[in-house]
């Protein structure tokens, strides 16, 4: 009978007054953008930040659309602050305007053009609901609602929970008060980094991320290790060998069957990769990772 065990993870905390503060050297993520940059393009025009939300980069231009500049300086780091001033787009691309509808403005890309909209609240919120009009789970906290990330944290908590959910809402609604969500009550909840909350559902650490947020990288205290491929099987999973474990976490060598359904781009034996998971190992031979997020290419 295959046997599961549950990762024990080595930590140190510095104890804020709302919570835990957390670092963790690697810093590949799961977009291949660093983890803490910008991770959405977005363009500053006319005093507003227009988002781009993959609707495509092969549009025709619409008629109304006139050329209103090109884009002059580039940060990845930092959202922009000024006119024509943009993050994850490239110098120079032209930029289209209308006098008509300035919620939306058209980029220029080699096989056409990409539309970037303005991102208010409600066009946030609204974006989470499924065809069914549910949202996903959700919890308010602090006036700020957070989404379930689907990921489960596999750091340990500082020992204290900061609150409990004791009011919900139906899943086709968002929590509109403090401590309450739209998938049930009685839930323990910790603060964790900033943007995030840690939320214990059914044993596991859940991580909730801010509803507004664009940071769509796997959080950090995911556990994620580097491994290097000896062997792509005949059905298509790696055959890893333990190489490193990212600080903060601990977790035993050797070899790993690695599935690769959430594997991003091509990787070749003799290649190095980082791998995150839920932190459960299944002891067989070669070992197997209980729910694998993403396996990248180390760079």
């Amino acid at each position: 009978m295959k046997k599961f065990m549950v990762l024990f993870l080595i930590l140190n905390f510095m104890l804020a007054l709302i919570g835990c503060t957390r670092q963790n050297e690697f810093s590949a993520s799961p977009t291949g953008y660093s983890t803490g940059t910008i991770q959405q393009p977005q363009i500053m025009y006319n005093g507003q930040v227009y988002f781009y939300f993959a609707t495509g980069m092969d549009e025709a231009l619409p008629g109304e659309y006139e050329f209103a500049g090109s884009i002059s300086a580039v940060d990845n780091d930092n959202e922009p602050t000024e006119d024509f001033h943009g993050a994850r787009v490239e110098l120079g691309q032209e930029i289209y305007a209308s006098k008509v509808n300035t919620e939306t403005i058209y980029v220029k890309y080699e096989k056409g053009y990409a539309k970037f909209a303005i991102k208010n609240r409600d066009t946030v919120q609204n974006e989470q609901k499924s065809e069914n009009g549910a949202y996903p789970p959700c919890v308010k906290v602090d006036g700020v609602i957070y989404k379930d990330t689907g990921y489960v944290a596999s750091m340990p908590g500082c020992g204290t929970m900061d609150g409990e959910i004791v009011s919900a809402v139906e899943g086709t609604e968002l929590p509109s008060e403090n401590d309450q969500s739209n998938f049930g009550s009685g839930y323990q909840y910790q603060r964790s980094s900033e943007g995030q909350i840690i939320v214990v559902m059914d044993g596991e650490r859940i991580i909730f991320r801010d509803i507004e947020k664009d940071d769509t990288s796997i959080p950090m205290e995911v556990i994620h290790f580097n491994a290097e491929v000896r062997e792509i099987t005949e059905d298509g999973s790696l055959l890893v060998t333990h190489v490193s474990t990212a600080e903060g976490f601990q977790m035993n060598g050797g070899e790993y069957d690695i599935p690769t359904e959430n594997l991003v781009g091509d990787v070749q034996v003799g290649d190095l990769v980082t791998i995150w998971f839920n932190g459960m190992i299944q002891e067989t031979d070669p070992a197997q990772l209980g729910m694998v997020y993403r396996v990248i290419k180390a760079e």
